[in-house]
Order: C-alpha cells, then structure tokens, then sequence
C-alpha cells in the first residue's frame, strides 16, 4: 500500500507573503497557500489563485475564468506541479436554491497552463424555506485527493442551531468527472486521506480526531492519551496526522496551559502511531511555550512559530521602527531542543536576532 508523505513548506515562503508587498497580497488576504517544491507553489485569496515558480519572487494569476456570474474560491489541491483541483462555489443571482447548490470543479493537468470546468452535481438540495431559514451550505469546503483518480470534498452546511451539520463529504474515483456522497460525516472541518481507503478529520467544537478505513463511509473516533505533563489545560488545537509510510505517523496537539491570570502559554505534545493510526502514544512534549498558534511537522522535527508586537526603539531623531518578533522553537527527534528569536520591522528588514540554544541553522529558515 502506497503511502501519500505530507511535506510542510519552508518559513521562507510564508515570510515573502508576510512581508513583501506582493500581487498575491493586493489582491486580497491570503487564506491558504502551499509550497510543493521548493521554488513552486501557490496561493489563493476567496476570488484569486496565484502561482510562483520562482520561491515566491514572483507571482502569476492562474485563477479558473468563471462559466457563472460569480464564483468564491472554497478550495484549492495540488496533487503536484502539474496536477491541480480547484472546487469553486458559484451563483447566478436568479434563484437562492440554484445558487446554493452550485459548485463546480475546475482541473488542470498542465502545470496550470489551461484549466478544464465541470458543473458538480450536489445530492443534498435544500428548500427554499429551509434556506430563508438560514440552512445550507455555507460556501467553506474542504478538497483532497490521494492520485489523480481518488478524491473527497466536504461542503459544509450551515445551520441556525446550536449543533452543526457534519456537512456532506463527496467522493470520485474518477477524477473528478462523477461524485458521490458517502454516508455519516461526523464533522465538517479540515481532512486527510493517505491511502484510497484510509483518512482523518480533525476538528468540530469539542476538537476530535476521526479516522476512516472504507473510503469514508464510517468514522471511529480516535482516542488520544491524556499527556502526562500538560498541566491546566484551557483549550486544545489538533493537527491532522502525518504518515511516514503505512504504519509509522505522528499527530500534532496544541494545549493552552497556564495560570488563569498570567500569560497564554502553550504545550505542544506530539503523538505516535506504529500501527496506521489506530493507536497512539505521547512521544515528545514542548511544555510552556508563550502562546503557540502555528505549529507544523517537516519530517520528524517539531516545529512551533510564535509573534508578538514589539515597542518600537528610540532613536536620536526620535524615529521609532515598527516590529514584530519572531520566535520559533523545534523539538528533533532525540528530544533535541532548539530555539531562536529574530525582530522584523514593518518593511521586512531583519533588525536583530537572539540565540536560546545557539542554533544558527534554523534562524536562516526566517531571515
């Protein structure tokens, strides 16, 4: 069985769109973005899909022509450089029940050069009544594929109740020409599949982890351990899985931790599975870090980014500079601990950099 591995994008890419004043940025916030090599990538705003082939020096507007009047971008996959998906949500303004249903799947096979359009046939229709009542779908959705011919979608479906729908997940196995639904989605919220059969969600109000096995169409929910140092725990952020080959993965969990009324702080513990994910153990914690809310997996290196504002200098002409520190932690897998700070100013120019443990490799990754 073939194993899909996930590979994180460098810091630097994420920088240029941070720092840099980019056609990307002009167009709109960027709302997701990934970096498939390391010089090419792309970036998507809700209505803009851009494409670098040069690390992000420069960008190409390589957005879908819509067939409707308008179109909102809901989601964006490369399976590679050349291979891409885009499931664009659309309206005609002429009817809200056609309106609502309309989705469309946008494909390219040539590096997105030409992009061929196919309308979506979506099975959960909605009434009028039911949708002047504030169901439906809500426009955010969520796109996977795992090779060229098997693919999931998730639409999620807004609702005026205190319990959302789980959405409806949609599934090909043609590449998208004909989707059908699957059965029970127990949330609608970010997903993963590494194998035609095997996948995760991660999400809902009470942050569960789910995994299927049958292409998704039953969920087990997957028990985590309680790990054995995180201390007053206010809240948890979990990461989808990463899988290094079929038995071998690791599952990334953010708590907030903390004295109620001292500063945020963030445990970073992360688990593993030698069995595909059907159990798991703790295996390294980061503990009491300030507040973390960017975290990500390259290979089996933890990595925690963390920002905050900082007071501007006085200088002799009484001229403050705008900055916002960087800090960023990893933790190796032999419980090998690094951690660096950097000061950016407003127009991105490196200010200074302090050392923790006097790791100068990983400070490059932000310069």
């Amino acid at each position: 069985m073939q194993m899909r591995q996930l590979k994180s994008p460098p810091f630097a890419f994420a920088d240029t769109l941070l720092f840099h004043d980019t056609e990307a940025q002009q167009a709109g916030q960027i709302e997701s973005m990934k970096l498939l090599t390391a010089d090419t990538g792309w970036a998507a705003t809700r209505d803009k899909l851009f494409w670098t082939a040069d690390g992000a020096a420069s960008w190409k507007d390589i957005t879908p022509k819509p067939n409707h009047k308008h179109q909102i971008l809901s989601s964006v996959f490369f399976l590679d450089v050349s291979t891409g998906r885009a499931l664009l949500s659309c309206s005609d303004d002429r009817d809200i029940a056609a309106d609502n249903s309309c989705f469309a799947l946008a494909s390219t096979a040539d590096a997105e050069e030409t992009w061929s359009v196919a309308q979506e046939k979506i099975a959960h229709a909605f009434s009028r009544e039911q949708l002047d009542d504030g169901y439906g779908f809500s426009g955010r959705s969520w796109l996977d594929f795992v090779d060229s011919q098997h693919g999931w979608e998730i639409l999620e479906i807004a609702t005026n109740s205190a319990n959302p729908s789980g959405g409806e997940m949609l599934r090909t196995v043609d590449g998208g020409k004909t989707w059908t639904p699957t059965k029970d989605t127990p949330t609608s919220d970010h997903f993963i599949f590494v194998t035609p059969t095997d996948g995760w969600i991660v999400g809902g109000k009470d942050q569960e982890v789910f995994a299927t096995y049958d292409s998704g169409d039953s969920w087990q929910k997957v028990s985590l351990p309680k790990p054995s140092i995180v201390g007053p725990d206010t809240g948890i952020g979990i990461d989808l899985p990463v899988f290094v080959n079929e038995h071998r993965g690791l599952l990334l969990a953010r708590h907030a931790v903390g004295p109620l009324m001292g500063p945020d702080l963030s445990t970073l513990v992360l688990f593993a599975t030698g069995d595909g994910g059907r159990t798991w153990k703790e295996e390294r914690i980061l503990s009491k870090l300030p507040a973390i809310h960017s975290s990500d997996l390259t290979g089996s290196i933890l990595i925690a980014a963390q920002s905050e504002q900082v007071k501007a200098p006085r200088t002799g002409a009484e001229h403050r500079i705008a900055a916002t520190k960087l800090s960023l932690y990893t933790l190796g897998p032999n419980q090998d601990r690094t951690s660096n700070s950097v000061e950016v100013s407003s127009q991105g120019a490196f200010i200074q950099r302090s050392f923790v443990d006097g790791n100068q490799g990983w400070a490059n990754l932000i310069d």
